[in-house]
């Protein structure tokens, strides 16, 4: 009766698990196919927090759309030049910079 027990609880937390997991993958698709993102899948898409996120638009850190008073919306493609800004460039970059301006020069 015990062993019956627990392998039923088993099973539960396992189909309880599956789900979670399904439902995250379906949230995961549907932020692929959209272009206007709410305020939770913003966070899901720049990996912060919704507190973090609402202390970005605060300081007009970050671009945003306000149709009315109270719902935030962020356009993908924002999103991601906004993530993509301030480009660090790679050593043999630099080199070849260098490179080119001491030969001009």
């Amino acid at each position: 009766m015990k062993d019956e027990t627990i392998k039923s609880d088993i099973e539960e937390t396992n189909k309880s698990s599956l789900g979670e997991t399904l439902a995250r993958i379906e949230k995961y698709i549907l932020i692929g196919t959209k272009n206007v993102l709410n305020i939770d899948e913003a966070s899901i898409v720049l990996g912060v927090t919704i507190r973090t996120l609402r202390k970005m638009v605060a300081e007009h850190t970050i671009p945003i759309y306000k149709p009315n008073q109270r719902a935030l919306y962020f356009k993908k493609s924002d999103l991601e030049d906004w993530m993509l800004q301030n480009r660090v460039k790679p050593q043999s970059e630099i080199d070849s910079e260098v490179e080119a301006y001491c030969i001009t020069h």
